[in-house]
C-alpha cells in the first residue's frame, strides 16, 4: 500500500499541470511562512482527513468574509534568526531583534483575529473551529513579545529605558555633550575673531569634538591635533579645555556600548530560550495563511469543497474548469471558457472523442486536476464536486520521444502505459491521450480497445481520448461499465464549440476540416472513396447524431431563453404594482405620523405648561414621579403610533415568511429591533415583544423568522431582582441611535430605581463619548456622571448616578 500521504508533486501523484496550478494558489500567499507551508503541500487519501482540509479552507472563507483581510506581510520567518542566536555568542543586532517582535505581534494579532468573540457575527471561533484550533496552539510568547518591545524602537533601536543603566548613561551622554557643545562654541567664537578658524564649525575626529583651524595659524590654536584635511590646509584642532570633557565624553560612550551589547545579548539569549515554540508558530502561521490563501483561491477562480465518496463511489463534476484556464481569461476577459460537467458512478471508464483541438485533452486535465486539487486540501474550481478517494493518478499525455534511448514516439508512450498498467488498481485515476495513435491505425485501435479491457477487468477509474471509431464502439458495447463522451463541433463551420456530452461518441470531420481549409477536391472525394462503407456509413451517422443535437441544444436555449423573459416581464410588473402601492402606504403612513405627532405634541406641551405653574410647589420626590410619568407618556405615545400605523404596511410577498410560532424571533419592517412572538391573538394578528414594548402586529408586517435565537422569553422591563448597577453598550452605534437607546434605557432604569447605570461606549475618537455626555448632563434624573478608574474601563465608559 503506498504511503498514507505523498508529496503533492510526487510521481505517481501530481496530476498535469499541477505546478502551475500551485504557483496560482501561491499569488494569493504574502510571507515566506505561507509559501513554505504550500511547499510542504501533501496528497492525502484518508477521507475524514480530506472531510477535514475542505472544511478548514472553506472555514477560512467565512472568517475572511466576517473579520474582513490580514495582512500576512508581517509573517516573517522567526526560525533562521533563532538558530542564529542559538549558535552566535554575540547575539543577535537590535534589528533583528525587532523582526522577531514584529513576527511575535502579527502572529498575536492573528491569533486574537481568529479567536476573539464577535457578537456582531453571530459567533466568533465557532464559525471556524478548525483555524481556532489552529491558533489555539499557536504559542502566545507575551513575554517575550513584551520584553522586545519594552527594549526595542520599531527600528531596532534600543530604547532608553531598556535598562536603568542605559537611561543613566545616556542622561550623562546628554549632559557631558551639552557641556561639550557649550565650550566648543565659546572656542570657535574666540578663535573665529582672531581669524584662525577655516569656517565657523565644530566637527568630530576619532570621536572627539575638534575645530578646523588653517595649517599656517596652527601655531595660534592651543590644543591637539586629531587630523588634517586632504588638501593639507586644515587641521583639526582639540582645544586644550576640551581634552578632560573629551575624555569623559568617550568612556561614557563606550560603557553605554557595552551596556547596549549586554541587553543585546540577554534578550538574544531570551529568543534562543524560546527557538521551538518560535518555530511551531511560524508553521502555524503559515498554516493559517495557506488556508486563507485558498480561500482567496476560491472566490477569485469560483472553487467550492469537493465532497468524497464512498459507497457507490462517484466522480461527478458540475460546471467544472480547468484553473489555468480562468487564469487565461482573467488576463484576457475576452476569452470564453467552457465549463464541464460529466457523472461516472456504475461505469469507471469514459471514453472522450470529438475533432483535433476540439478539448478531449482540456476534459482529461480538467478532470484530474479537480481530483489532485481536492486530494491535497485546494478548492476544486467548479460549481460542484463529488469525487471517489484516489490513491494514485497515473497519466500519459503528449508527445513523447527519447532519442537518448533510441525510442519513437509510440515506444515512449508505450513504456509509460507499460507504467501505469502495472501500478493500476480499482483506486486510481488513470489517463491515456490519444490511447493507440503514432502508428497502424488498424493496430493502434485494437491495442487501445484490449487496454481499455484490461483496464475495465481492474475496475481502475480511467478518463481516454482517442480518434479511433473501433474503441468508441467497444464503449457502446460495455455499456455497464464504459461510456462514450465527445466535445461538441459547430454543425456549419466545423470549428469546435468545446462543449462536452456525455453519452455521445464524437467525430474526427478530419476530411470536412480538409474540404473546408481549401484541400483540393479531388484528394478529398479520392479519400472518401478510400473508406470503407461500414466506416462511412459510421462516420455520416456520427455527424447527423451530432447535428441532431446541436439542433436540440439550439431549442432548449431558445426555450430557456424565452422563459426568463417571461419570468422577468412578472417580475417587473410585480415590482410596479408593489412599488405603487408602497409609495400610497408611505404616504398614509406620514400623514397618521404628522396627526398623531401633532395630537401628541399639543397634549405634550400642555402638561408642561401645567408642570412648570406647579413645579416651584413640587418636592423633590414629586418632581421624581413627575419625570417617571414624563418617560410613561412617551412610551405611551410611541406605542400608539405603532398600533396606529400596522394597517397601512404594504401587502407582504407571497410565500415571503411561513406563520411564526409563540416563543420564535422575528424582524418587523420598518424596525431593526428584534421581536419576540408572544401569542396568536386571532387569524393573522400576532402579539409580539419588543423590547419593553407589547405590540399587535399583522402577519404582513413580519419581515422575516430570524433563525437560532434563544427562544427564552425576554423580560419587557428591568428585573426587581437586578442589582442596583445596570449597564448598556452603545460600542458600534451612531450617535442618533445611541442617543435614542440611552434615552430608553434611562427611563427604564428610572422605572426600576436603580442607583447607578453603567453606559459602555469607548474610547474611540470620542464622539459617542461626547453624546453620552451631553444626554446625561441635560436629563433631570442624573445627580452626576464620572468615568471609572482604568481597570473598570477608564474614558470607554461613564457611572451616572441617579436621583
Amino acid at each position: 500500500m503506498p504511503p498514507a500521504t505523498d508529496a503533492a508533486l510526487a510521481e505517481g501523484v501530481a496530476a498535469p499541470d499541477s505546478p502551475a496550478v500551485l504557483a496560482l494558489v501561491a499569488a494569493f500567499l504574502a510571507s515566506p511562512l505561507g509559501r513554505a507551508e504550500l511547499g510542504r503541500l501533501r496528497f492525502h487519501r484518508d477521507p475524514a482527513e480530506l472531510e477535514r482540509l475542505q472544511r478548514r479552507w472553506s472555514e477560512a472563507r467565512t472568517w475572511l468574509e466576517r473579520r474582513g483581510g490580514f495582512g500576512f506581510g508581517g509573517l516573517t520567518d522567526p526560525e533562521e534568526l533563532a538558530q542564529r542566536a542559538r549558535a552566535s555568542a554575540a547575539g543577535l543586532e537590535g534589528v533583528e531583534l525587532a523582526r522577531i517582535a514584529g513576527f511575535l505581534e502579527a502572529a498575536a494579532k492573528l491569533r486574537e483575529r481568529l479567536l476573539a468573540p464577535d457578537e456582531a457575527a453571530a459567533g466568533g471561533r465557532e464559525l471556524w473551529p478548525e483555524l481556532a484550533e489552529l491558533a489555539d496552539d499557536l504559542p502566545e510568547l507575551a513575554g517575550l513579545r513584551r520584553a522586545l518591545r519594552a527594549a526595542l524602537r520599531p527600528d531596532g533601536e534600543l530604547d532608553d529605558n531598556a535598562s536603568p543603566e542605559l537611561a543613566r548613561l545616556r542622561r550623562q551622554r546628554a549632559r557631558q555633550r551639552q557641556a561639550l557643545e557649550e565650550l566648543m562654541a565659546e572656542q570657535m567664537r574666540k578663535l573665529s575673531g582672531e581669524g584662525v578658524l577655516q569656517e565657523d564649525l565644530i566637527t568630530m575626529r576619532n570621536q572627539r569634538y575638534v575645530l578646523p583651524v588653517r595649517a599656517e595659524l596652527r601655531r595660534r590654536a592651543a590644543g591637539l591635533v586629531q587630523g588634517a584635511s586632504s588638501s593639507g590646509q586644515t587641521v583639526f584642532v582639540e582645544p586644550m579645555e576640551a581634552v578632560e570633557l573629551n575624555n569623559e565624553q568617550v568612556r561614557l560612550q563606550d560603557a553605554e556600548a557595552a551596556e547596549a551589547r549586554r541587553i543585546l545579548q540577554e534578550l538574544s539569549q531570551q529568543v534562543a530560550a524560546a527557538g521551538g515554540e518560535l518555530a511551531m508558530a511560524a508553521k502555524l502561521c503559515g498554516a493559517i495563511e495557506l488556508e486563507a490563501a485558498k480561500a482567496r483561491f476560491a472566490q477569485a477562480y469560483g472553487g467550492v469543497r469537493a465532497e468524497f465518496t464512498s459507497e457507490p463511489a462517484t466522480l461527478a463534476l458540475r460546471e467544472a474548469c480547468h484553473p489555468l484556464l480562468l487564469a487565461a481569461r482573467r488576463e484576457h476577459p475576452e476569452r470564453t471558457v467552457v465549463p464541464l460537467t460529466l457523472e461516472l458512478e456504475r461505469q469507471r471508464i469514459l471514453v472522450v472523442s470529438g475533432p483535433n483541438t476540439g478539448g478531449k485533452t482540456v476534459v482529461l486535465k480538467t478532470v484530474a486536476v479537480a481530483a489532485w486539487m481536492g486530494q491535497c486540501g485546494l478548492p476544486v474550481c467548479a460549481q460542484a464536486a463529488r469525487l471517489p478517494v484516489f490513491t494514485a493518478i497515473h497519466a500519459d499525455i503528449g508527445d513523447v520521444q527519447s532519442i537518448q534511448r533510441s525510442l519513437s514516439t509510440f515506444s515512449s508512450h508505450l513504456l509509460r502505459i507499460r507504467e501505469v498498467l502495472a501500478a493500476a488498481d480499482d483506486a486510481s485515476l488513470i489517463l491515456l491521450d490519444e490511447l493507440g495513435t503514432a502508428t497502424n491505425a488498424a493496430e493502434g485501435a485494437a491495442l487501445a480497445t484490449e487496454v481499455a479491457a484490461w483496464l475495465l477487468e481492474r475496475r481502475a477509474w480511467t478518463l481516454i481520448s482517442t480518434h479511433h471509431d473501433a474503441l468508441k464502439a467497444w464503449a457502446a458495447g460495455h455499456a455497464e461499465g464504459v461510456r462514450n463522451g465527445s466535445v461538441a463541433l459547430d454543425a456549419e463551420t466545423l470549428a469546435p464549440t468545446y462543449q462536452f456530452r456525455m453519452g455521445v461518441p464524437g467525430i474526427s470531420a478530419g476530411l470536412e476540416m480538409a474540404q473546408r481549409l481549401g484541400l483540393p477536391t479531388a484528394i478529398v472525394a479520392g479519400a472518401r472513396q478510400r473508406l470503407g462503407a461500414g466506416e462511412r456509413e459510421a462516420a455520416q451517422y456520427l455527424q447527423k447524431l451530432q447535428e441532431q443535437l446541436a439542433a436540440a441544444d439550439a431549442k432548449l436555449a431558445d426555450a430557456e431563453q424565452r422563459e426568463h423573459a417571461v419570468a422577468a416581464r412578472e417580475r417587473a410588473a410585480a415590482a410596479h404594482d408593489r412599488a405603487y402601492l408602497e409609495k400610497q402606504m408611505t404616504a398614509l403612513r406620514h400623514d397618521m405620523e404628522r396627526r398623531v405627532a401633532a395630537l401628541a405634541g399639543a397634549a405634550e406641551k400642555q402638561w408642561r405648561r401645567e408642570l412648570e405653574a406647579l413645579g416651584a410647589d413640587f418636592t423633590a420626590a414629586q418632581k421624581k414621579k413627575a419625570v417617571l410619568a414624563e418617560a410613561r407618556m412617551k412610551r405611551e405615545r410611541e406605542e400608539m403610533v405603532r398600533e396606529a400605523l400596522p394597517e397601512l404596511q404594504p401587502p407582504a410577498e407571497p410565500g415571503a415568511v411561513r406563520a411564526p410560532a409563540a416563543g420564535e424571533w422575528v424582524r418587523l419592517r420598518d424596525s431593526r429591533t428584534p421581536a419576540q412572538v408572544v401569542r396568536r391573538v386571532a387569524g393573522d394578528l400576532y402579539e409580539v415583544a419588543a423590547g419593553a414594548l407589547r405590540l399587535q402586529v399583522a402577519a404582513g408586517e413580519i419581515a422575516e423568522i430570524l433563525p437560532g435565537r434563544d427562544s427564552k422569553p425576554r423580560p419587557a422591563a428591568l428585573d426587581a431582582s437586578v442589582a442596583a448597577i445596570v449597564e448598556l453598550n452603545l460600542i458600534g452605534l451612531r450617535a442618533d441611535e445611541a442617543r435614542e437607546r440611552l434615552e430608553r434605557f434611562l427611563d427604564r432604569a428610572i422605572l426600576q430605581e436603580a442607583a447607578q447605570v453603567r453606559i459602555v461606549h469607548g474610547a474611540g475618537f470620542g464622539v459617542l463619548r461626547k453624546t453620552v455626555s451631553e444626554e446625561l448632563r441635560q436629563h433631570p434624573a442624573v445627580a452626576k456622571f464620572y468615568h471609572p478608574p482604568q481597570n473598570q474601563g477608564g474614558q470607554g465608559v461613564t457611572i451616572a448616578e441617579l436621583k
